[in-house]
């Protein structure tokens, strides 16, 4: 048997790349990334099985979220004033205890604008104050005591005294509608709760 040198040098050479560390990287990396990779989606599926009412956030100026009442079950029947109710309260919750430009949830865009006294695009509005920590505070113990709805309009009395206007935005699939805070303060009582 002949040997042929030039067939043998190559057969040695890619012999030697084999075993080189640069070829021996390459599949750990590749390992290492689908590993990476795996571990982000498991990542995120906990982080969204575990997102609840609580994790949803928005900041000053973001769009209002469409699904406020996202708790409610879509083959349930739930009257309009107990959906009014159950936004203003979660609101009134949210609103205690946020500082005024960190938490727009439950609220349409003008009025989240109103609450931080900045439009998007960080615009800061003319002759605005935004509330103060004393009245919000005074929303952390407080529940919705009376409804007055008006087609699309609604307004909640809570038992602090004070009277939020909400608006529906949409109708989700029960029917009902999703209701969002539009005002708050002196202006949220026109046209509503009059005796």
């Amino acid at each position: 048997m002949t040997r042929i040198p030039e067939l043998e040098q190559e057969l040695v050479a890619a012999a030697a790349r084999l075993r080189s560390p640069r070829r021996l990287v390459r599949p750990a990396a590749r390992a290492a990334l689908a590993v990476a990779a795996a571990a982000l989606v498991v990542a995120l599926a906990v982080v969204v099985g575990v997102d609840g009412d609580d994790g949803h956030r928005q900041r000053a100026g973001a769009q209002p979220q469409p699904d406020a009442n996202r708790h409610d079950a879509p083959e349930a029947f739930v009257p309009e004033r107990q959906r009014v109710a159950r936004t203003a309260n979660r609101w009134a919750r949210r609103f205690a205890v946020s500082d005024f430009s960190s938490d727009c949830e439950y609220m349409s865009q003008p009025a989240c604008e109103r609450e931080s006294c900045v439009r998007v695009g960080r615009t800061v509005l003319p002759n605005c104050s935004p509330p103060s920590q004393a009245y919000r505070r005074s929303f952390a113990r407080t529940k919705v005591e009376d409804v007055d709805m008006k087609g699309y309009r609604a307004a909640a009395r809570f038992s602090n005294g004070e009277v939020v206007q909400l608006e529906r935005v949409t109708a989700d699939e029960a029917g009902g509608g999703v209701w969002l805070i539009t005002a708050w303060g002196r202006n949220a009582r026109r046209g509503f709760f009059e005796e």
